[in-house]
Order: C-alpha cells, then sequence, then structure tokens
C-alpha cells in the first residue's frame, strides 16, 4: 500500500457527512493527482500509515499514541497538517461529544498541543481560521465540499415542493435559522406553500 498523502479519521462510519465532507471526498479528489488513502485510526495498518505517509493530514484526534508518532514525523523531516473543523471550544453542547468530550480541558489543551506541533493547520471555515490563528502559523481554509453535485433535471410540474435537511446534531441552530426563514417567506407570500405539508 502506497502511503503518498494520508488523511487519518478517528473511528466513524464510513457514510456519515463528517466523514465524507472531511476526510474521503478531499482524499479522492487530491487522488487524482497522487496517491492518496484515507485510514481511521483503527485500522490494522494505521501506525505504518502515519510513520510512512509523506505527508499526513490528521482530522482533529486526541490521542497520545497519534501525537507521539506527529513527533516522530518531525523528528525525520516529514510534514504533518492538523486539521480543526469545529470549534471544540464552544462545540454545540445537545451532542454527546460537545457534553463529554470536548467540554474537556485536557481535550482542547491535546487539540491545541497537536496543532501547535504540526506543520500547518487547515480549518474548515474562516470563522475558525481566525479563531484559532494563534495555534499555528502555517494555515489554510478548506471549506466543506460536495465531491459530485447532482444534475438538477427541470422543475417538476404539478407537484409538491419538498425541502430537505441534512446535517448533525450539532446543526440546530441552522436549521432553525432556516425554519424562520421558510416562516417569513410563508408569510410575505403564502401561495408557495400551497399543498405544502409537513
Amino acid at each position: 500500500m502506497s502511503f503518498d498523502v494520508t488523511f487519518l479519521a478517528h473511528a466513524q462510519p464510513r457514510d456519515c457527512g463528517d466523514y465524507r465532507h472531511r476526510t474521503l471526498w478531499p482524499a479522492t479528489a487530491l487522488g487524482e493527482l497522487t496517491p492518496t488513502v484515507a485510514v481511521q485510526t483503527l485500522h490494522p495498518e494505521v501506525f505504518t500509515a502515519i510513520v510512512q505517509a509523506r505527508l499526513l493530514v490528521v482530522g482533529m484526534i486526541v490521542d497520545p499514541d497519534v501525537q507521539a508518532l506527529v513527533e516522530y514525523r518531525r523528528s525525520v523531516g516529514l510534514p504533518t497538517v492538523y486539521e480543526i473543523s469545529d470549534d471544540f471550544k464552544a462545540f454545540p453542547e445537545n451532542t454527546s461529544l460537545g457534553t463529554i468530550f470536548y467540554a474537556r480541558p485536557d481535550v482542547q489543551a491535546h487539540i491545541e498541543n497537536m496543532a501547535r506541533i504540526c506543520d500547518a493547520v487547515q480549518f474548515s471555515s474562516p470563522f475558525l481560521a481566525e479563531k484559532y490563528a494563534y495555534l499555528n502559523p502555517n494555515q489554510v481554509v478548506f471549506m466543506n465540499q460536495a465531491w459530485v453535485i447532482p444534475q438538477l433535471g427541470p422543475p417538476p410540474r404539478n407537484e409538491k415542493a419538498r425541502i430537505g435537511w441534512t446535517a448533525s446534531g450539532g446543526h440546530l441552530e441552522d436549521a432553525r435559522e432556516l425554519a424562520q426563514l421558510l416562516a417569513r417567506a410563508k408569510q410575505e407570500d403564502p401561495a408557495l406553500f400551497e399543498g405544502f405539508t409537513r
């Protein structure tokens, strides 16, 4: 197995949005240019991948073993990028990760330390880059991107409008804002919502 570029993610379902946006799709896109793999921390070859990757991208992992291997990489001149994809100091409290994991001072300190010892930090939003700019002078923002944008045909005629929402539990504020936007639109133009059901 070639480890030119390795995206390292914590163990998680491979069909979840976070894994697709932050690991799978970026690795797939970069894989068109250079050999690239995505490995989770429970993969049997994870330590080999970490040590041998010409470039390692670590996805907001909090793990002392990974930190030790990143320190080894630094000692032998292998570049490592740490990703901060969530506001770990203001993680949504309506998620278990927000209340029992990211709220812990030791976890926050570990993330900050990883960002400092890596050669660069990548962020998933300009807001995070601004808030945590002090952690590492070498930084870049890579926004969440869809790997494939579906081609939409002409709008269906005489069919009910459908509005979908897909996000994690941490996006409740976004869902509230969308609901408020829809409520205002309905007040301003009720005809838009004729025949609309929940």
